[in-house]
């Protein structure tokens, strides 16, 4: 107030208002949290400044999120935020972030680990490789905490990562892709493979079936009387099942798909005739 001592006394009176910008209190606030999935999350934030900030929350990723059971949002007012039964799609980095109008506004990352136990699904349950090619096998998992993961064959032989099988283990957050490259493929490569992963949670685990195919060719030797036809075989004859004639185009519409049904699946090794192996490659590259 400014005044002048005269008769009568005049004055004005000034209101003076300091901003201050917001600021959030790291120790009054979520700092990251665990929970087991389907239990509930209460994240709270506190800010202060003048005026009074609001809050606002989001996810980093900017993706939708689930909040008291309600349909999905992109955001959230309020100091706190309550989200039940939170499921493994609710873990990641959450922001909240303050403003009053009074530059700049501030956040605070908040992170939201939800742990499971592991599950795993392989994309194709069968597969088929010529002897002395190359195969791939691929299986996706979910898990967290990070789970530890590896192959076996027929149940029994555990596979390293080297020469013969080179083995690979990327993800994106929870999921996981393992995926592992059998190189030179022979008869001891066919069987049963399952892909294991394993956390303190539980345990889980995916099987495909990988199938050897040989070939039989058939070459003709032409003479002024007679005709000859022989049949001779390109690998080592295996223990092997052939493909009943009737059969031919069932089971090459399945080995196309890369699903084997009934016996199929219990026998490692498929004879196929010259003409059905080209009729099996014209399907796969169609």
């Amino acid at each position: 107030m400014c005044q002048v001592n005269t008769e009568p006394m005049m004055s004005q009176t000034h209101t003076l208002l300091v901003v201050v910008p917001p600021d959030i209190d790291d120790d009054a606030s979520t700092s990251e949290i665990v929970i087991k999935e389907g239990e509930d999350a209460v994240l709270h934030c506190a800010a202060s400044g003048v005026p009074p900030p609001t809050i606002v929350w989001r996810r980093e990723d900017s993706r939708h999120f689930r909040i008291n059971n309600q349909t999905l949002i992109s955001k959230w007012s309020g100091p706190w935020l309550n989200m039940s039964a939170v499921e493994r799609a609710g873990s990641g980095a959450y922001l909240c972030i303050a403003s009053n109008g009074v530059p700049p506004s501030v956040s605070k990352r908040i992170l939201l680990n939800v742990l499971f136990a592991p599950s795993v699904w392989a994309g194709r349950v069968a597969l088929r490789a010529q002897s002395g090619s190359a195969v791939t096998l691929q299986c996706t998992a979910e898990a967290y905490p990070p789970p530890h993961a590896y192959w076996t064959l027929n149940g029994e032989q555990r596979l390293a990562n080297g020469t013969k099988h080179r083995i690979s283990l990327t993800n994106r957050g929870y999921r996981y892709t393992l995926t592992m490259a059998v190189g030179e493929m022979s008869r001891e490569d066919a069987g049963a493979y399952r892909c294991h992963v394993d956390n303190r949670l539980g345990r889980a685990q995916a099987e495909l079936f990988l199938h050897l195919l040989t070939t039989t060719t058939t070459s003709t030797t032409t003479t002024t009387t007679t005709t000859t036809t022989t049949t001779t075989t390109t690998t080592p004859p295996p223990p092997s099942t052939s493909v009943p004639p009737y059969d031919t185009e069932r089971h090459l519409e399945q080995l196309h798909r890369g699903v084997l049904e009934n016996s199929g699946l219990g026998d490692p090794y498929i004879v196929l005739s010259q003409h059905q192996m080209q009729n099996l490659e014209m399907a796969t590259t169609i």
